[in-house]
């Protein structure tokens, strides 16, 4: 990922796109949900990156500042997005680079349906105001 910010602004790390994969042991329910939740991210924010959740992301010192880290709103797996919905608005050039998300090997998700619903609703509030 840092080769590739000798020619982006912003390296997102993708688990869909070619050369990316999700651990083997993810039940299909998993990999259905994500793949949902990265599609519906896309369609309200307009994203051209495959995968706005994964964790895995490279910046430069110019393009942090550009994204404003104070300025974000969203939480929890939506603030990956908002970087992302961010960065693409500043006009930063922004590229993708596959990796395969292992299982955690310690800990759980703190994801549940109300955050993620949380998420999508500021998401979408945050696409009407910048129209």
């Amino acid at each position: 990922m840092l080769d590739a910010l000798g020619h982006s602004d912003v390296v997102v790390g993708t688990r869909y796109s070619d050369g990316g994969d999700v651990d083997p042991n993810w039940k299909m329910s998993r990999v259905l949900l994500s793949k949902w939740a990265n599609f519906g991210i896309r369609t309200i924010l307009g994203l051209r990156v495959h995968d706005a959740t994964g964790g895995f992301k490279a910046y430069r010192r110019e393009a942090l500042r550009a994204i404003n880290p104070e300025s974000l709103t969203v939480a929890g797996f939506g603030f990956q997005a908002e970087v992302a919905y961010r960065a693409q608005q500043c006009g930063l050039t922004v590229s993708e680079h596959p990796y395969t998300f292992m299982e955690r090997m310690a800990g759980k998700s703190k994801m549940s349906l109300q955050i993620a619903i949380e998420a999508f609703w500021r998401l979408t509030l945050l696409r009407l105001k910048r129209n």
